[in-house]
């Protein structure tokens, strides 16, 4: 979220930045958003489990309040979800999973990987407000005192969506998204117990360094977890250094 305030600030060119926060101490967290003039909050428990509908009818409100030209959400499993549907009620565009939002000359130009990650492709959004969802890492985090005020929004509302369990992957030591160097594991590993001697390697070059990811045919195979896969359908890493082994 800091990371969307920072890149937001950039492309404000002095006008308002406002943030919206949902769920269990969303108000106290106002006073954490770096670079928002303004924060619409709602502390309702019920939009702690993310349900689409709800979800929705929050920032849709948000941005009717606020008068947003441009609408920046992360590219995540809310965001995926948020991005297209808010585009098709407001009857504007999105543009996913950007890894860069910058104003060229008063347009703002959304830039996202094509064929795969081979090539980078730019847009530009006709109709207002102008939606994105961006990648981790694509902006610097904003820094700075808190919202200046908070705006309530209404509690959820009904929802078609029944969330039964979640269950939460583990993982210990450095996180791969954050990992300098980032060592990867495929199929042509041969079997689960090659990706010990991955982990072996992650330690040898260091915990605080390394981290062990795998391709998804790994994953798909059950050798690895499905938190640590890496690629357009997994985690995209930037690491310094990226050791692939066995991947096609």
């Amino acid at each position: 979220t800091l990371e969307l305030l920072g890149g937001a600030q950039g492309l404000a060119a002095g006008g308002t930045v406002s943030v919206v926060l949902l769920g269990t101490g969303a108000t106290a967290a106002a006073g954490k958003a770096a670079g928002a003039a303004k924060a619409y909050v709602s502390d309702d428990a019920n939009y702690d489990t993310f349900r689409g509908e709800q979800w929705l009818a929050a920032v849709q409100e948000a941005v009717s309040q606020s008068g947003a030209t441009l609408v920046l959400v992360a590219q995540s499993v809310v965001g995926r979800e948020v991005g297209p549907r808010l585009a098709a009620r407001l009857g504007t565009a999105v543009a996913m999973d950007c890894v860069s939002v910058a104003d060229a000359g008063g347009t703002i130009q959304f830039t996202r990987p094509a064929y795969g990650g081979n090539a980078l492709a730019t847009y530009t959004i006709a109709t207002s407000p102008a939606i994105a969802t961006v990648r981790a890492k694509s902006f610097e985090a904003a820094s700075g005192g808190g919202a200046a005020e908070t705006v309530a929004l209404p509690a959820a509302g009904a929802s078609r969506t029944t969330v039964l369990g979640s269950e939460k992957a583990q993982t210990e030591g450095l996180q791969m998204t954050d990992a300098p160097v980032v060592v990867g594991g495929g199929r042509g590993l041969g079997a689960p117990e090659a990706f010990q001697q991955m982990e072996a390697l992650a330690a040898a070059i260091g915990k605080d360094k390394a981290a062990v990811g795998a391709s998804r045919a790994a994953v798909d195979l059950g050798w690895y977890p499905p938190s640590q896969q890496i690629g357009l359908t997994g985690k995209v890493v930037t690491p310094d250094l990226y050791i692939a082994v066995a991947i096609s």
